[in-house]
């Protein structure tokens, strides 16, 4: 399939726009790794649809955008550091308030404690419902599948683990 095919013949505003949107889904794994909170709140609609890993422990439907945030932050703040590469983002417009970016996701998961390192990596690919409001386009939904890891997915609860005793 050729990549017109994949993404159709584009004028200079829907690259402008599309462009657009793969930076809020940059800004959303950045926000991430570096912590910045408000940031990651920031690419959000109000209210969500997710869609996430079972085995992950992952929300399945309707959250609160600030839910949401907590969440992810008590899941990764007990990591030593995480590394979010979401890479080769298409975007297909649905008229001009409406978008769906779909992107590939390599993300590592590392805690060390002392001499010992261990990293949980995840590979799949992310599917972004995007709105545009008040000119600027948000995320309302995320869909993440998983297709493959590496590492011992139990490095959640141990992360969270530690974060709590630090708490």
């Amino acid at each position: 399939m050729t990549s017109e095919a994949m993404l159709g013949a584009r004028s200079p505003e829907e690259i402008y726009e599309a462009a657009q949107v793969t930076e809020v889904v940059t800004v959303y794994g950045k926000a991430m790794d570096r912590r910045n909170w408000t940031a990651y709140r920031d690419v959000f609609e109000d209210e969500l649809d997710l869609r996430y890993p079972e085995w992950a422990g992952g929300p399945r439907g309707p959250m609160a955008a600030d839910t949401w945030v907590e969440m992810a932050i008590g899941a990764l703040i007990g990591f030593t550091g995480t590394q979010h590469d979401i890479t080769t983002v298409t975007v297909q417009f649905s008229g001009d308030d409406r978008a769906m970016a779909d992107a590939n996701l390599v993300a590592r998961h590392i805690l060390t404690q002392g001499e010992e390192t261990e990293i949980l990596t995840l590979g799949g690919y992310y599917r972004f419902g995007m709105t545009k409001r008040d000119g600027r386009w948000r995320i309302q939904s995320i869909e993440l599948t998983s297709l493959w890891d590496e590492g011992d997915r139990g490095l959640f609860a141990k992360a969270n683990a530690l974060a709590e005793a630090q708490r």
